[in-house]
């Protein structure tokens, strides 16, 4: 599993047959770039110690450091509950400091989520 810091994504979401990929773009909020970025190391450590499922979960930000890209890819529905329930202390900590401006994901992903019991906000 790759951690990126980096400029740049694609809006592209290609993704293999029972994988789930989910890109999210996120506006950051004046001066707090450093403080996502702090929160995305923590949670990448919690992926690759605690979570087998996460096949990636690479960030991406603007020259500006006012937008950040989440792309993230998951074996499955499992993987993904189980990226949720680590990441629910990183997530409050995020509405803070960024705000959702979308969420793509590929077509299995809500699918999953809902044979999950999960909700899946789409915007």
């Amino acid at each position: 599993m790759d951690s990126q810091l980096g400029t740049g994504a694609t809006e592209s979401v290609p993704a293999m047959s029972g994988e789930i990929t989910i890109l999210v773009q996120f506006g950051i909020a004046e001066c707090k770039a450093d403080e996502l970025k702090e929160i995305f190391n923590k949670a990448v450590a919690i992926a690759r110690s605690e979570e087998p499922g996460t096949l990636s979960f690479n960030q991406y930000f603007d020259e500006n450091n006012t937008v950040c890209y989440s792309l993230e890819r998951y074996t499955g529905s499992e993987a993904l509950v189980s990226h949720f329930k680590n990441a629910t202390h990183n997530i409050q900590k995020l509405g803070d400091i960024a705000k959702v401006a979308s969420r793509r994901h590929n077509p299995s992903t809500r699918t999953a989520c809902a044979h999950r019991g999960q909700a899946l906000e789409v915007q």
